[in-house]
């Protein structure tokens, strides 16, 4: 509902849902953990408004946090998104090999699912936006 009310609400729910699972297949063997993931979101958004603070996640020395630049770019299909993630990915040094050596880890993402004006919401196109993962030991988890 923070991106509209009803339906478009809906549609913004679903997209970033299927955005969270396209990002996941990107790092084979981790275990999605939705405390994580909202800890991604509120750091994502912390990093662009001065006023919101920074989860707990983001002091855990053990935890490895990739966040995309907080822009929006619009692409025309899921391929193109996931391609768009992979590619900034490899840019910051998460290889293909490096995201593998992640597996057994406890995995948080947050998507955004579209560039978002509050006058044209209820018009958006098929644009995706910004994305923010935390990656913990599954140990370190477990003993606290």
């Amino acid at each position: 509902m923070s991106y509209g009310g009803g339906l478009a609400g809906i549609k913004s729910a679903r997209e970033a849902a299927t955005l969270q699972v396209d990002i996941l297949a990107l790092f084979p063997g981790t275990l999605l953990n939705t405390s994580l993931s909202t800890d991604a979101r509120t750091d994502l958004n912390a990093g662009i408004n001065s006023a919101a603070k920074y989860s707990k996640t983001d002091t855990n020395k053990k935890a490895v946090g990739i966040f995309s630049p907080f822009n929006w770019t619009t692409v025309s299909s899921k391929t193109s998104y996931t391609a768009q993630v992979t590619a900034e990915l490899v840019k910051q040094g998460y290889t293909t090999t490096k995201r593998a050596g992640y597996k057994g880890w406890q995995i948080g993402i947050y998507a955004t699912p579209h560039g978002y004006d509050s006058s044209t919401y209820k018009t958006w196109t098929s644009g995706y936006g910004s994305w923010g993962i935390y990656l913990v030991p599954t140990s370190d988890l477990l003993t606290k």
